[in-house]
C-alpha cells in the first residue's frame, strides 16, 4: 500500500503540470506537453507494479494498449492546441484500438463470457440517446463514435467480471478504474459535440481520464 501512496503521489506531479497547462493561458502552449509527460507516468506506474507483483507478463500484454493511449493523448493534445480534426480522428481510432487492446489482454487473464459482449449494447443506446440530446452534434461520426461506445463499454463490462469472479483488490481497481475511463469518455462526448464548451467539464475529463487509468495500471500489484 506504500508504493500505491508514493506513486500515486509522484504520479500527481506531471497531473498538476498538465492541469496548470490547461488553465493557465501562458501556460498553454505546453498542454500537449504536460498530457505526453502525465501519460508517460502510467506507463511507468503500470511497469513498477507489474514488478512489485506477480502479473509482470500480464502488464506487458497490456502495455501494447497504454502505449496506444499514449500516443492518442498526445493526438488530442495537439487537436486540442489547433482544432485540425484530422488529429481528433486519429486520436479516435488510436484509442479505439486501446479499448480493444485492453479487453485482449484480460480476456486473455479470465477468459470472456457471452455476456460480457451483450451488455456493451446497452452503453451504444445511451450514446444513441445521449447523441440526440438538444445542444449535441456528433456531424459524420455518429457511427464512429457508437462503435467506440461498445467497446469502452466492453471495457467496463470486462473489468466488473473479473473484479465480481476473482474478488481481489487488484480486480477492484481495475474495475473502478475502467468506470473512471467510460465516465471521461462520455465527458469528452460534450466536450467535442455539445455547443457549449465548458472548462469545467475538460477538468473533469482529465481528472477522470488520468486516474482512472492510474489505478488500472496500479491495480498488476494487487491481483492475487
Amino acid at each position: 500500500m506504500k508504493l500505491f501512496i508514493w506513486m500515486l503521489l509522484l504520479y500527481s506531479i506531471p497531473f498538476a503540470f498538465l492541469m496548470v497547462t490547461l488553465l493557465y493561458s501562458k501556460s498553454k502552449k505546453y498542454y500537449t506537453l504536460g498530457k505526453t509527460l502525465a501519460s508517460i507516468g502510467f506507463i511507468v506506474v503500470a511497469i513498477v507494479s507489474g514488478l512489485e507483483g506477480t502479473h509482470l507478463i500480464d502488464v506487458w500484454h497490456t502495455m501494447p494498449a497504454f502505449l496506444l493511449c499514449l500516443t492518442g493523448d498526445v493526438l488530442l493534445g495537439i487537436y486540442n492546441q489547433n482544432k485540425q480534426k484530422e488529429y481528433f480522428l486519429a486520436g479516435l481510432c488510436v484509442f479505439l484500438c486501446g479499448h480493444i487492446g485492453f479487453f485482449l489482454s484480460f480476456a486473455r487473464m479470465s477468459g470472456v463470457l457471452v455476456w460480457e459482449m451483450i451488455i456493451p449494447v446497452f452503453g451504444v443506446m445511451l450514446t444513441i440517446w445521449l447523441e440526440k440530446r438538444p445542444g449535441m452534434n456528433t456531424e459524420k461520426l455518429k457511427v464512429g463514435i457508437l462503435l467506440y461506445s461498445y467497446f469502452v463499454s466492453l471495457l467496463l463490462t470486462k473489468t466488473i467480471f473479473m473484479a465480481v469472479k476473482e474478488c481481489s483488490a487488484g480486480t477492484l481497481l481495475l474495475a473502478i478504474g475502467a468506470g473512471l475511463f467510460l465516465i471521461s469518455d462520455v465527458l469528452l462526448l460534450f466536450l467535442n459535440f455539445y455547443k457549449k464548451r465548458f472548462l469545467t467539464l475538460h477538468v473533469a475529463n482529465l481528472i477522470t481520464y488520468y486516474y482512472g487509468i492510474f489505478l488500472m495500471a496500479a491495480s498488476f500489484q494487487f491481483f492475487s
